[in-house]
């Protein structure tokens, strides 16, 4: 059929789709490959997470809406690239529940492994204290994924 002109991620993709060539490999190189990957989408995101700090990185950061526009674009080039894309956003909302930030996983997760150490419960107080401190952080994230949504990638 005819190809179309497509546009992923700010960039065109003139006249043609394009195509990934699949390969079969033995269990163990697809176990290599598969970590492999992972550990790049784990350094990945956290190095984006600690791309807040500067303004150029910030602009990466993409909330709903910005998820949803690249989904779709992944989507008509093809299944493979859309579920490529899901598996990415999962691993990093997945990583991003791990920070040791309380009301995410990781943040109970680190105050009961000080608990464990320390013997005894920490006061109330200060649960609510670093979960202020977390949900803070959580709403300024939000806060710029909507708004490069809205801006930066003219939604």
């Amino acid at each position: 059929g005819p190809r179309k002109t497509v546009k992923v991620q700010d960039r065109w993709i003139w006249g043609f789709v394009p195509t990934a060539k699949l390969v079969s490999y033995p269990v163990g190189t697809s176990v290599r490959k598969a970590a492999s990957q992972c550990w790049d989408v784990v350094t990945a995101t956290v190095s984006g997470f600690a791309g807040i700090f500067h303004a150029k990185d910030r602009s990466q950061i993409s909330g709903p809406v910005g998820i949803v526009r690249v989904s779709n674009d992944a989507l008509k080039i093809g299944f493979s690239w859309y579920l490529e894309l899901l598996g990415l956003i999962s691993m990093s909302l997945a990583l991003l529940n791990l920070l040791p930030l309380l009301p995410l996983d990781g943040g109970h997760i680190l105050f009961s492994l000080i608990e464990s150490v320390r013997r005894r419960a920490l006061a109330r107080e200060v649960y609510e204290r670093v979960s202020m401190a977390g949900i803070a952080l959580i709403l300024v994230l939000m806060y710029i994924a909507l708004n490069n949504d809205f801006t930066s990638h003219g939604g």
